[in-house]
């Protein structure tokens, strides 16, 4: 199993361990499922000054417990006090059931016992990074996607992306009562090109509660008020898997669309960016640039 697609080609992997031999096997295990990039600590003092210079930004820590001059749980502290969603993996030759109930108690992200396999390894990362939304949409700028996003898209579409970045807080989602403050309906020029859609529980169910006029008339009507899935199969089949995967994953989705829609041949960018809490996303906020 390799890291998902969704994550970057410049992931980096702090692994702190005072075996030198430990250290070079998850060096290897990490090279051989993608990450190319892998910093070497022999104890937790070190690893934390590699962390804590900020002159590399780590996106997920690999531990051992038991270092001298700092443990594993130390290390985990204060990393956390530096950042609190740091992804941080515990691989210990530790089995001992006192020290896995405080590794959960501690919220660690996942626990491995040594000797551990490639796959082992493997299925960790890759399942902390899945589950952890705000690493997701901390990287997201860094994904193919992202990256795609700032070469194409508009400088009008990239303010609104801008605007939805600093909303962000806790490195979450920014709350959908941000969106009473933007002032959307009020006709402001951006408007024209944006459009809102509300997720209506418990199924959930996407339903539009604003479309902007140039967005209304390239589709020669007004859909709000509808759901997404009344729309036609053609619109369907184009939007319906982006916004299963910013529901899924809380991150932004951008894309260039090429598709025929009835008789007109539809050329246009599209971002859509995720509002909600920590029960998941609750409005979707969309800026279309029209080709």
């Amino acid at each position: 199993m390799r890291l998902p697609d969704t994550f970057p080609s410049d992931l980096v992997v702090l692994v702190a361990d005072d075996d030198a031999f430990a250290r070079t096997l998850i060096r290897k295990i990490l090279e051989g499922i993608g990450v190319r990039n892998v910093l070497l600590a022999a104890d937790g003092d070190e690893a934390l000054a590699i962390f804590a210079s900020g002159m590399t930004k780590i996106d997920v820590v690999v531990s051992d417990l038991h270092m001298p001059k700092r443990n594993g749980f130390e290390l985990f502290e204060a990393v956390r006090a530096i950042d609190p969603d740091m992804p941080f993996l515990m691989v210990t030759g530790d089995a001992r059931e006192r020290a896995v109930a405080e590794a959960r108690a501690r919220d660690i992200s996942a626990y491995v016992v040594k000797p551990l396999s490639p796959a082992q390894l493997q299925e960790k990362l890759a399942g902390t990074l899945q589950r952890d939304p705000g690493y997701a949409l901390r990287i997201w700028p860094r994904t193919e996607e992202g990256l795609a996003f700032r070469r194409e898209a508009s400088e009008r579409m990239q303010a609104v992306y801008d605007i939805w970045r600093i909303g962000r807080t806790d490195g979450t989602m920014p709350p959908p009562e941000m969106l009473a403050g933007w002032g959307i309906e009020r006709q402001a020029p951006f408007d024209r090109t944006v459009f809102l859609v509300d997720v209506v529980p418990p199924a959930p169910r996407l339903r539009y509660a604003y479309v902007g006029a140039d967005i209304r008339a390239q589709f020669g009507r007004d859909p709000t008020g509808e759901h997404v899935d009344e729309q036609s199969f053609l619109y369907r089949r184009y939007a319906m898997p982006a916004y299963e995967r910013v529901l899924g994953q809380r991150v932004p989705h951008f894309r260039s669309v090429k598709g025929i829609e009835g008789l007109l041949l539809l050329k246009y960018r599209r971002l859509l960016l995720p509002f909600g809490d920590a029960t998941g996303v609750r409005a979707v906020l969309g800026c279309v640039d029209i080709l």
